[in-house]
């Protein structure tokens, strides 16, 4: 069975307590911006997302932007994208200060369903568990305070070890962590990482040598065909009862 099992965070273990444009809607109304429709400050954040992944990569860790200047344009430009009014500069400012802290604590996220369960169950069989994830730095005091950080031995992010998933650097520092913290030699067939993503978990894990778990509610549960060390999932509760059925 596996020694070392790690995880995808976004949309894999955590989500957000509410949908996201709802979130940043009553955030604005917070700081006196009004009659922004949630749909469309959605829909402008994804694109304002892709726009500043691809201009400052990594939470703008190269460019010389910072992870916190970064989610500050993002929140400033969604909401100059979602309303014909003249908004302050320094309200959105305050706004973007205001969710930037918001997403760093507990009051920003929800677990997925069955996340729980599975890492309860893990623990109980004391499986070595970690955190492989695109991420900023927050993502320690995020699940600190959901606490969930004790079930991990470890937990990477992009931003920290500057490697970007599915880049295999960043599950080579896993393997090392893992046997620097045992003192045992890790295989990477004895390695699994689940993810919800087939371009950034599955094809980082698979190209780095490990097995992957991929979760998608679009897919079948199950073992995948073509002899690959890669297994499909529709969601954590079905993964939860294959490690229940392998690992007793």
């Amino acid at each position: 069975m596996f020694k070392l099992v790690t995880f995808d965070i976004y949309e894999t273990l955590l989500k957000t307590r509410k949908p996201l444009g709802e979130m940043y809607t009553q955030a604005g109304k917070s700081f006196g911006i009004h009659g922004v429709n949630p749909d469309v400050v959605a829909a402008n954040f994804k694109s304002q997302w892709i726009n500043m992944w691809t201009t400052h990569p990594n939470f703008g860790l190269h460019s010389g932007l910072g992870w916190e200047a970064w989610w500050k344009n993002i929140v400033r430009c969604t909401f100059k994208n979602s309303t014909n009014e003249n908004i302050n500069e320094e309200k959105l400012d305050q706004v973007g200060l205001y969710l930037i802290e918001l997403f760093s604590t507990k009051e920003g996220w929800s677990c997925e369903d069955g996340a729980l369960d599975l890492l309860h169950y893990l623990a109980s069989c004391k499986v070595h568990m970690g955190v492989i994830s695109n991420f900023d730095p927050r993502l320690h005091s995020i699940l600190k305070e959901l606490k969930l950080s004790d079930y991990f031995s470890f937990i990477l992010t992009s931003y920290e070890t500057s490697y970007l998933k599915p880049d295999i650097n960043i599950f080579k520092i896993a393997q090392r962590t893992y046997e620097n913290q045992s003192g045992l030699k890790l295989e990477e067939t004895s390695a699994l990482h689940i993810g919800n993503s087939v371009e950034l978990d599955v094809k980082g894990a698979s190209n780095a040598g490990w097995n992957a778990a991929l979760i998608s509610n679009e897919l079948n549960s199950g073992s995948h065909k073509n002899g690959k060390r890669v297994m499909f999932f529709k969601n954590l509760s079905d993964l939860n009862k294959y490690f229940v059925s392998r690992l007793n």
